[in-house]
């Protein structure tokens, strides 16, 4: 095991934790949850993935420094923060916990994606995904402001909508 290995492990562990309590869910969102809510689950559960994913281009930096270890679980941090908010505490119902909430989650996914393009910013990498980022972050925005179902899944769509287009033009 090399150093980047060994440092990883605890990020694994932290993005294992809000994957494990959102996969947890997923016969209640499958049977009982709000159109919406199950929406939102697999776009978290997808940019959870996506980090997870990206944080490989970011791994050499790591072992440059303990502030650069620390910078990058700052997103896999609020990743878990955001997936522990979203997800409802047992007989808590799906629809009202998500209508009652969506603004404090849309802003929770606005700073979680936030911190992915400060990283990437400050680390300098990733700079092919800033404009995107960028834009779902606005779009984010939007949607915590308007606080409609509405606004919210255009979100959602646009989103995949971004990652399917970079996947394609991208290969990756």
């Amino acid at each position: 095991m090399d150093k980047i290995e060994y440092l990883l492990v605890f990020d694994g562990v932290i993005f294992g934790l809000a994957i494990a309590d959102l996969v947890g869910h997923t016969k209640d969102i499958l049977k009982k949850a709000y159109w919406e809510y199950s929406l939102w689950a697999l776009a978290l559960f997808d940019m959870g993935a996506l980090n997870w994913y990206s944080t490989y281009d970011r791994l050499d930096i790591i072992t440059e420094g303990y502030q650069w270890y620390v910078l990058l679980m700052i997103p896999m941090i609020l990743y878990y923060v955001t997936v522990k908010y979203f997800t409802p505490d047992q007989g808590k119902p799906y629809k009202e916990y998500f209508l009652d909430n969506s603004r404090r989650f849309m802003a929770l996914i606005f700073f979680y994606q936030l911190s992915i393009i400060a990283v990437d910013w400050i680390a300098e990498t990733g700079p092919g995904f800033l404009v995107s980022r960028t834009a779902f972050v606005g779009l984010v925005g939007l949607a915590w402001w308007l606080n409609k179902p509405w606004a919210r899944t255009i979100v959602v769509i646009i989103r995949f909508a971004i990652v399917i287009a970079l996947v394609v033009t991208t290969g990756k």
